[in-house]
């Protein structure tokens, strides 16, 4: 296992993936991650739904496609370089289908007030990518 340090320090965001597939002992690890990361009052109201299914990633790529494409594309070409946004282009268009599985993190309402869902949710997806990173899963 990396360093803590190493793996907070070389950690990038992906938005390509290789098709290997993913051990169910590493995403299981990247959960318990993701559980253990700090909520407000401790509510832990996030959900993970883990998507394996081809048809179901392709399904959710086309709709990150849509969106991006019928809005967010136009707001971010104004504030990054033109190289970020073909980076984040790549991703959107094609790039989040490609990975061999995804997990979707949701949000409870009935177990936090609403106020306090991004400050249980964004620790929670740190420690998942963070996770993730460690196990070697994200770019080098």
């Amino acid at each position: 296992m990396p360093d803590f340090f190493d793996v907070v320090l070389t950690q990038r965001a992906a938005r390509s993936f290789l098709p290997d597939p993913v051990a169910d002992s590493d995403v299981t690890r990247i959960l318990t991650a993701a559980t253990h990361a700090p909520s407000a009052e401790n509510s832990q109201p996030f959900v993970f739904v883990v998507v394996r299914d081809a048809d179901q990633r392709a399904a959710i790529g086309a709709i990150t496609a849509r969106l991006w494409e019928s809005s967010a594309k136009d707001l971010e070409a104004e504030r990054l370089s033109p190289a970020m946004l073909r980076e984040v282009d790549q991703g959107a268009m094609g790039g989040v289908a490609g990975a061999p599985v995804l997990i979707v993190v949701c949000g409870d309402t009935r177990l936090t007030f609403p106020g306090a869902m991004d400050a249980s949710i964004f620790p929670a997806v740190q420690n998942l990518l963070l996770a993730a990173h460690a196990l070697g899963l994200g770019p080098p």
